[in-house]
């Protein structure tokens, strides 16, 4: 799911630049695909699981939730870059978005990849430190989006509607990356102990 929705992303930016009408409508089918994965997530999630009595119980609960609880932050992910590529409609009309303004729109785009990316790798390697560089970035890219408002507030009308639409999807994305990280936290706080406990009986035994 996260390879899906940071390619969903960034095809979603780079048909804003082109007006790529395929790549936005592509972009809008794999939303679907990515909606799929998570309700087969959420389904195995609702799964009757027994009463964790023990620290290796809860470890393995929190874990089953930890999951459950990103697919559906990916999920959303993958519902904002679709609105983003949704907005092509307006923003495709005429000569598209002005190249000063695209070059902002980019560079939001790769810095909030790069903050889901930080906090995927974090979350599956149980990293505390990169979590929480993953988390400290969104200030650096809320700076990006203030300065993306300030410019587009000139606009007016569809344009003004639509691309406030992509600042906001921006801006969301980088918050639902940040809340990944901090599953990845609670994945090394609390998984990960559990798992050190189960080797350590193991290897007792």
């Amino acid at each position: 799911m996260h390879l899906i929705v940071r390619a969903m992303m960034e095809d979603a930016i780079l048909a804003l630049k082109t007006q790529g009408t395929s790549l936005a409508h592509d972009v809008v089918q794999r939303d679907q695909d990515v909606d799929r994965l998570y309700w087969m997530v959420a389904k195995q999630y609702h799964v009757p699981h027994p009463f964790p009595s023990d620290l290796d119980g809860r470890g393995q609960a929190a874990e089953i939730q930890g999951h459950c609880l990103v697919a559906k932050l990916l999920e959303r992910i993958g519902d904002h870059a679709e609105r983003i590529a949704g907005t092509l409609t307006i923003l495709g009309q005429g000569k598209g978005v002005d190249a000063k303004l695209m070059k902002e729109i980019e560079e939001a785009g790769v810095s909030v990849v790069q903050i889901l990316d930080r906090a995927f790798g974090a979350l599956i390697a149980r990293d505390l430190e990169a979590a929480n560089e993953a988390i400290d970035r969104q200030v650096d890219h809320q700076k990006l989006i203030d300065q993306l408002s300030h410019h587009v507030a000139t606009k007016k009308g569809e344009e003004l509607l639509a691309l406030g639409t992509v600042l906001d999807s921006l801006g969301r994305t980088a918050r639902y990356a940040a809340d990944i990280a901090e599953q990845g936290i609670n994945m090394a706080v609390v998984v990960e102990p559990a798992d050190r406990s189960k080797r350590t009986a193991a290897a007792s035994a």
